[in-house]
């Protein structure tokens, strides 16, 4: 069987007459890792995210996708995981890469809510959860957000370890 999924610049009423969707939302060229084992789903949110400007490295299976972190972790600039996938889960997914790369986003999204999930994501120090369905909105500005924040931090962490010129 065959999905078919059509994603089309729509225009809005909101005061941004003749504003494409594309336009009105936060969009960037970072490359994103994004695990999802619901086929139609990863077609979706690559879609989506390719649409708004990101380089998107898609897997299906989160095994494949540890495999590609792991043999070159520095090529990606945000990590965005279902969390309940077989084999390796995205928790799983996620302590491997936080590991490697402590200050690499992650956006985990889920068709489930429970609460040992968010506890869970706590304890990773992971801050952004989208609840699924959600759409290209909501996609956009999370995964802005989040790639905004980590710049914000090494910003702050290279201004901070640069030498103070009077104490020189």
């Amino acid at each position: 069987m065959v999905y078919a999924i059509h994603i089309c610049n729509h225009h809005w009423g909101d005061g941004a007459k003749g504003t494409s969707l594309t336009e009105q939302l936060l969009t960037g060229s970072e490359t994103i890792l994004l695990v999802d084992d619901d086929e139609m789903i990863l077609t979706f949110l690559t879609a989506g995210l390719k649409m708004l400007g990101y380089d998107v490295v898609p897997f299906s299976e989160s095994t494949a996708a540890l495999i590609a972190f792991e043999k070159d972790p520095d090529a990606f600039d945000l990590l965005f995981t279902d969390i309940d996938m077989p084999f390796v889960d995205g928790f799983d997914l996620a302590r491997v890469v936080l590991a490697q790369r402590p200050n690499l986003p992650i956006v985990m999204c889920t068709g489930k809510y429970l609460l040992a999930d968010t506890e869970m994501m706590t304890r990773l120090g992971i801050q952004t959860c989208l609840r699924k369905p959600f759409g290209h909105r909501d996609l956009a500005r999370v995964v802005r957000k989040e790639l905004d924040q980590r710049n914000e931090n090494l910003e702050q962490d290279s201004s901070s370890a640069a030498p103070d010129e009077q104490n020189c």
